[in-house]
């Protein structure tokens, strides 16, 4: 998880019409045999014009086993 806020707390002060940028990805990675590794990774910001008011990047990832399905 990060959090950051380059420009608080004086962009909290001003009248708050941010706009959100929502970026979720995925990646993967083969490990060993029928073993997989997946990756969400989601991704906040907020501006107010030219100016940053917070950035929230968030990674979750977990081990998968997958087998007996033909390709």
């Amino acid at each position: 998880i990060s959090f950051e806020s380059p420009n608080a707390p004086g962009i909290f002060t001003k009248e708050w019409k941010p706009e959100i940028k929502l970026d979720i990805d995925t990646s993967t990675d083969k490990l060993d045999g029928n073993l997989f590794e997946v990756v969400l990774s989601v991704t906040v910001t907020a501006t107010m014009g030219e100016e940053t008011a917070f950035l929230c990047e968030v990674e979750q990832a977990g081990i998968f086993m997958i087998g007996d399905m033909p390709e």
